[in-house]
């Protein structure tokens, strides 16, 4: 019953099991191919949402992570970016998910930097110093930010047989593993 209430934490040090995967996941199903990435990005309006696709499809960062992504955790000339602090589902700026969270991932030196580059010309500014933040520079809601991607995955045709957009942010975390 917990479980399908999707509590699976009851108290301090006691849980349920969490059901394990039943079968591999699987490109074109649980997250994007090759082919729809580029599509996408073709699809993707320069500036925000180009940048995010970008973003999203070649480092695997949770939403977490790319909502409280920093623009001082990015070093363009180094081709780095640096993951050390995410954004709850609440909106608040903490710690990553787990030690091994905290890493240092190369940037592609091609799309990902120009995009990024352009967009942080016309990325709100604001004190958190966010990559993708609201228009008025605050922690983007989740749910906004997936939202945000719909248009994209119409336009590119990934959607599914509803013509609804296909993928959920932390679909795009499986990209890099397959490609």
């Amino acid at each position: 019953m917990l479980r399908v209430a999707n509590h699976s934490h009851v108290a301090d040090g006691v849980s349920i099991g969490r059901q394990k995967r039943t079968r591999p996941i699987e490109a074109g199903k649980d997250f994007p191919t090759a082919d729809e990435i580029k599509r996408m990005i073709e699809a993707a309006p320069e500036g925000k949402k180009r940048a995010l696709v970008l973003t999203m499809a070649l480092t695997g960062l949770r939403a977490s992570e790319l909502r409280g992504l920093r623009w001082k955790d990015i070093d363009l000339k180094a081709g780095e970016l640096h993951v050390c602090q995410r954004a709850d589902c609440f909106g608040v700026i903490g710690a990553v998910k787990s030690s091994t969270s905290v890493r240092t991932l190369p940037l592609d030196p091609g799309a990902l930097t120009t995009a990024l580059k352009s967009w942080r010309l016309a990325c709100p500014k604001a004190e958190e110093d966010l990559v993708f933040p609201t228009p008025r520079g605050r922690i983007e809601n989740h749910c906004v930010m997936l939202k945000s991607l719909g248009p994209v995955m119409k336009a590119a045709g990934v959607v599914d047989k509803k013509g609804k957009p296909k993928y959920a942010l932390h679909a795009f975390r499986h990209c890099l593993m397959a490609h």
